[in-house]
């Protein structure tokens, strides 16, 4: 139904109602203004709006490199990957099989291109430890077909750079640590006592909680340095002030993790 106009009387009983309500509006905003006003001069600021989150990662995806079980160490502007060459012909649980050597690649972009900038030591070098002394790292790490890996790059605070990894067979023929640390003359080698000066240097660390054989890294923060290992269960030790020998520091258990035993069945 179509109404005719409104009637003069209800617009005259409204007018003072909207009035007061525009009114208490101007008041209300007046206030408010007053409180910001107050609140900004106490030297208080409005929160700025939050910032769009960054965009994700990129992953990179390394192919083509003979370079396993490795890291990627960056030193100034240059990337080092390091790894476990196989290419030679290496074959695990072989017996006799040759030990390829750990080989390292650099660039200067993490997507390349990367150049190849040859072994950390030769597998015909000289282990100079105990029952090994004397013996070729070819001998040590392919004679039971046990293999050496795990080449692990850290830089000292000195700036020497130390080489770890793992011989399995010492801990399963001697039961004795698998692990050595190598003194480097640089971030490409050579590394190992035969690389000569300024650094070059070989050593069996003694270590406590990481004193089988397992996977394992080396973490560091400023001056200190520990092991992480795999040995039954996860286990970490700190490093000593050369970063070549465990300290009384460590544990066992870590994150409840717990490992299937290593076989001694390549121990011969």
């Amino acid at each position: 139904m179509i109404t005719g106009p409104a009637r003069p009387g209800r617009l005259r009983q409204r007018a003072p109602a909207a009035a007061a309500r525009t009114l208490a509006r101007a008041r209300s905003a007046a206030v408010i203004g007053c409180c910001l006003a107050a609140l900004l001069g106490a030297g208080l600021t409005a929160r700025p709006a939050r910032a769009a989150s960054p965009a994700p990662a990129t992953a990179i995806v390394l192919t083509g490199h003979d370079l396993h079980d490795g890291t990627i160490v960056q030193a100034g502007p240059t990337y080092y990957m390091y790894g476990t060459m196989y290419k030679c012909g290496f074959q695990w649980n072989h017996r006799n099989t040759p030990f390829c050597g750990f080989g390292v690649e650099s660039a200067r972009s993490l997507s390349g291109p990367w150049t190849y900038r040859g072994l950390l030591f030769s597998p015909r070098a000289l282990d100079n430890w105990g029952p090994d002394r004397g013996r070729t790292w070819d001998w040590v790490c392919g004679r039971a077909g046990t293999g050496c890996f795990n080449p692990r790059m850290v830089r000292r605070p000195d700036g020497v750079w130390m080489l770890w990894f793992n011989a399995p067979r010492d801990s399963l023929a001697y039961r004795a640590p698998a692990y050595y640390v190598m003194g480097c003359n640089g971030p490409a080698g050579p590394c190992g006592y035969q690389a000569g000066g300024p650094h070059g240097s070989t050593h069996k660390p003694a270590l406590r909680q990481c004193d089988d054989n397992g996977d394992f890294s080396i973490i560091t923060s400023g001056r200190a340095a520990a092991i992480i290992c795999s040995q039954g269960t996860l286990a970490e030790q700190k490093l000593n002030y050369w970063w070549t020998d465990g300290t009384r520091q460590g544990s066992t258990g870590l994150a409840g993790v717990h490992f299937a035993a290593a076989s001694a069945a390549a121990a011969a």
